[in-house]
């Protein structure tokens, strides 16, 4: 698996680390995946792993009212994960599928994998909070070729001092499953679970 063209080493980042987040705060990567022998059928999920509300300022106080501020000895879940809203689409340009792989100067396709969402052309998967554990089909993956996902990220201007101080981690699971004697049809794109 690369990110923006690097390959990715679980054990030395994670994908997304931010902090001192602020409402109107986004952030994007894009992930390419191949599959080397088999053709696969390719599922994401999230996991929740930590989900806190730190500490309770003023600001933030005012917004919850009761249980802030916090015991130290039981703290609260905190709303920052309630609040920021994930879009992940397919990053493959105006010709459906993935043409281009990893090859330079690629002609066939000159914005696949490119880190931007073409609105027109690239289907959105998902968008949404992760308030639970979520899983998505993400279609078919035949042999060869990168497939390139965009991940987004953004905390709506919108979003109040509710979320101050607040932190969450969610582990995020790519599995592709060999198609061959397990599916006819990988399962559509969308939420399975």
């Amino acid at each position: 698996m690369d990110i923006d063209g690097v390959q990715y080493n679980p054990l030395n980042r994670a994908i997304f680390t931010v902090t001192d987040m602020k409402p109107g705060d986004k952030g994007e990567e894009t992930l390419s995946l191949r599959v080397v022998d088999n053709p696969a059928c390719g599922f994401i999920s999230f996991n929740l792993a930590s989900d806190l509300d730190n500490s309770c300022t003023e600001p933030e106080a005012t917004e919850e009212g009761v249980g802030c501020p916090l015991p130290v000895s039981a703290p609260a879940e905190g709303e920052l994960n309630d609040n920021v809203v994930w879009t992940i689409w397919l990053d493959q340009d105006t010709v459906p599928g993935w043409q281009c792989g990893n090859t330079p100067k690629c002609t066939e396709d000159l914005q696949e994998g490119d880190n931007v969402r073409q609105q027109a052309s690239e289907p959105i998967l998902t968008t949404g909070t992760l308030t639970g554990d979520r899983s998505w089909s993400i279609g078919e993956l035949p042999t060869g070729n990168a497939f390139y996902y965009g991940f987004a990220w953004e905390l709506p201007s919108t979003v109040t001092n509710i979320v101050q101080s607040d932190s969450f981690t969610a582990d995020m699971v790519i599995t592709a499953k060999q198609k061959r004697n397990q599916y006819t049809n990988c399962p559509v794109l969308g939420l399975i679970q």
